[in-house]
């Protein structure tokens, strides 16, 4: 997005079509990257199915490893 950004920013004097073409692309893309965010984000706050089992502490680290061998 950031990079279509910069194109029609660019062409917005020398080649206004082509600016609106990069100006839609980023909406599209925004568009898409935000229903992929919620889903993302449904799946996380969902407290049924087979995640709502699953501990919700954090992972191992270093610290942990005497316990994790015993």
């Amino acid at each position: 997005m950031v990079v279509q950004a910069g194109v029609a920013e660019r062409l917005l004097d020398t080649d206004p079509d082509e600016a609106r073409a990069a100006i839609a692309r980023i909406g599209t893309t925004g568009r898409a990257s935000l229903g992929e965010m919620r889903q993302v984000l449904q799946a996380l706050r969902n407290d049924e199915g087979p995640s709502a089992a699953l501990p919700r502490e954090p992972v191992p680290g270093l610290a942990d490893v005497p316990t994790l061998v015993s």
